[in-house]
């Protein structure tokens, strides 16, 4: 089993090969229902289950634009989800 930074320097490694699906998936806490749409804090609770997304891209800190708070593991990834907005 890879650790976290592994599996996302792998998952980076991936999406800059271009045209290639990756899926992740998580424990969904309470503050990922947040109306902000944007990145989301695990502020602790209770898992309310699993959930998978697709990772669509990534942005390197080095590449956001001013104003942006730069993300402590160096980036964000672009994420596509399948709930909607209902």
């Amino acid at each position: 089993m890879q650790d976290r930074a592994q599996a996302v320097a792998m998952a980076i490694s991936v999406l800059a090969l271009g045209n290639r699906p990756v899926v992740a998936a998580f424990q969904v806490v309470p503050s990922f229902s947040s109306p902000s749409g944007g990145y989301i804090a695990n502020t602790g609770g209770a898992s309310r289950g699993g959930h998978a997304v697709h990772l669509a891209g990534w942005v390197d800190n080095a590449k956001l634009p001013s104003g942006v708070t730069q993300a402590a593991g160096g980036g964000y990834f672009i994420v596509k989800n399948s709930w909607g907005t209902g």
